[in-house]
């Protein structure tokens, strides 16, 4: 595919380092008629060995400074993770509180149609205490006194539960 030899050979050669790593001596060399590429030898050996040198030495410095990001990503979520579990407690308590008190606005209600209720005679009175029962039925599936009088368990926060805590905005990118 590739001829091993050039059909017209060049009489100069030259040599081009590029990508990162810097410039020390310098990025090119060639062969001139009063200068050979030989005599650059060592320069573009001490070029090369610098500039992997230097790319070695980002590298590490990108990996330690990846590693100080993660201790920290970690510690971010730590902290997080607790804003997380009180919020959540402080939410589940104003949630039941809610409830609770829409559970006693429905049982006063409940009561009120009973009272109601007390006068009618007949079908006129049943209907009227049916109602009642089935709005006192809605009270004490939505109040949650006595089942949900504890502290709640903490579902495992998600990424998404987590953010509005975070300090550091990496996390997971």
């Amino acid at each position: 595919m590739f001829p091993d030899y050039d059909d017209v050979p060049a009489e100069q050669l030259g040599l081009v380092l590029s990508g990162d790593g810097g410039t020390f001596w310098a990025s090119s060399w060639r062969d001139t008629e009063d200068h050979a590429l030989e005599d650059d030898l060592a320069q573009i050996l001490e070029e090369i060995r610098l500039r992997h040198e230097r790319q070695t030495k980002n590298r590490k410095a990108e990996q330690e400074r990846a590693l100080v990001r993660r201790q920290q990503e970690d510690e971010d979520r730590v902290v997080a993770t607790e804003q997380y579990r009180a919020q959540f407690v402080v939410n589940t308590m104003k949630s039941q509180a809610k409830k609770w008190e829409e559970a006693g606005l429905l049982r006063r209600y409940a009561a009120a149609i009973r009272e109601a209720a007390a006068p009618f005679e007949g079908q006129q009175r049943e209907e009227a205490l049916a109602w009642a029962e089935q709005v006192e039925a809605e009270a004490s599936r939505i109040d949650p006194l006595p089942r949900a009088a504890k502290v709640p368990e903490i579902p495992g926060p998600s990424y998404s539960d987590l953010s509005p805590f975070m300090k550091s905005r990496s996390l997971y990118s």
